[in-house]
């Protein structure tokens, strides 16, 4: 299973969770299969105004099937989910605290 989280720099599994998702500096894709986590860090792929549907079809492209942020547009949050990527959304503090964010038995799916 892939995971998008937006954060606001590069600290790794303590970088801070953007405040609004589609707002976010980077974007970490985790990927969570049997247990490990691999993580890579992309910078935001779009301008200061973007079309709300750019993030969540780059996300899809890339094979993410769920985003986990503190706060997410709803324009933003409708195409994802048309999409068929899960939004899981709450007061997540870093990186670290976003991926374990409760995936117990959605490991692997992909």
């Amino acid at each position: 299973m892939k995971v998008a989280v937006g954060i606001e720099s590069e600290n790794g599994i303590e970088s801070k969770v953007a405040e609004v998702f589609e707002k976010s500096s980077y974007f970490a894709i985790a990927f969570l299969k049997d247990g490990n986590v691999s993580v890579e860090l992309f910078p935001t792929p779009v301008s200061e105004h973007p079309n709300p549907g750019l993030i969540p079809e780059w996300l899809k492209a890339l094979g993410v099937s769920v985003i986990v942020a503190r706060n997410i547009g709803k324009r933003v949050e409708l195409i994802a989910k048309e999409l068929g990527i899960k939004v899981k959304v709450g007061d997540f503090e870093t990186l670290g605290d976003a991926l374990s964010a409760g995936f117990e038995g959605e490991e692997g799916e992909d």
